[in-house]
């Protein structure tokens, strides 16, 4: 599942923000995992570790995502728009494929 997410950002971001998307998404993955099991076996201190991974991830998930933004802003054609938008896709191939909006 993580990989579909991931690789939505492809088209806009290129292929290296997909594989980072991906690798921070799955390490979402592991840490619940961690906390499940920790759970499951009554493993306090580990559960609490599973925990501050999941907060730690939580942020670099965050920051990541924010900086595609800003990365967005300072790249849109059309800065009355702020954000980047699909009606203003820098990619040709996304255009192409009728992915984008009528202007």
């Amino acid at each position: 599942m993580q990989g579909a997410i991931a690789h939505t950002v492809t088209p806009f971001y290129g292929e290296a923000a997909s594989e980072k998307l991906y690798r921070l998404l799955d390490g979402n993955i592991g840490a619940v995992q961690e906390y499940s099991e920790a759970t499951v076996s009554g493993d306090k201190r580990q559960q609490d570790t599973a925990l501050a991974h999941l907060a730690s991830n939580a942020d670099e998930i965050a920051d990541f995502l924010s900086q595609l933004t800003l990365s967005a802003e300072r790249h849109s054609p059309r800065p009355d728009r702020g954000a980047w938008s699909p009606s203003c896709a820098p990619n040709q191939s996304v255009q192409e494929k009728g992915l984008c909006a009528s202007r």
